[in-house]
């Protein structure tokens, strides 16, 4: 139902770097242009594919900060959603880019605007998920924690792993 606005997601979500070959400059800038536009396109509603297209979109490592847009669209989907699907794909992210895991974790974390509920879902979440996903995810915040994405929330995510 929703094919092509992930299609589009993960397409243009792969940002041309810098110096690039057969990349120009306004290729490029189309391509983040329409990156950020199937951004725009998404409501919240269409459930968790999209979401998790969201998520595995930013996989480019220079973004030029494109990716900035894909948290408002994060905050379009109902919070339980998207730390469900955040969980499930932290193992993924890190595989392929682990400061993107981190990136988003912090975003979980450090929650001001949204009253801390993500953080309390996604605590609640790992616990009852999977032994391979609750240690991978375990493990990766006590790194971020130490010296990453996570050091100025220490505590917020999983408190009871100490």
């Amino acid at each position: 139902m929703h094919e092509r606005l992930i299609s589009d997601l993960l397409f243009f979500g792969q940002i041309a770097q810098d110096g690039e070959e057969g990349v120009s400059q306004s290729a490029a800038q189309e391509g983040c242009e329409r990156f950020a536009a199937a951004v725009d396109r998404v409501t919240g509603k269409e459930g968790v594919e999209v979401l998790r297209a969201l998520v595995r979109s930013m996989l480019s490592p220079e973004d030029y900060e494109v990716y900035q847009c894909v948290w408002g669209a994060l905050e379009r989907f109902p919070p339980d959603q998207v730390v469900a699907v955040v969980i499930e794909e932290v193992p993924f992210l890190l595989g392929r880019r682990p400061d993107r895991a981190g990136e988003l974790l912090h975003w979980i974390a450090a929650d001001d605007d949204r009253d801390g509920q993500h953080a309390v879902l996604f605590n609640r979440g790992v616990e009852k998920s999977a032994a391979t996903i609750r240690e991978t995810v375990q493990q990766f915040v006590r790194t971020q924690e130490r010296d990453g994405w996570l050091r100025d929330e220490r505590g917020v995510l999983l408190p009871n792993i100490r």
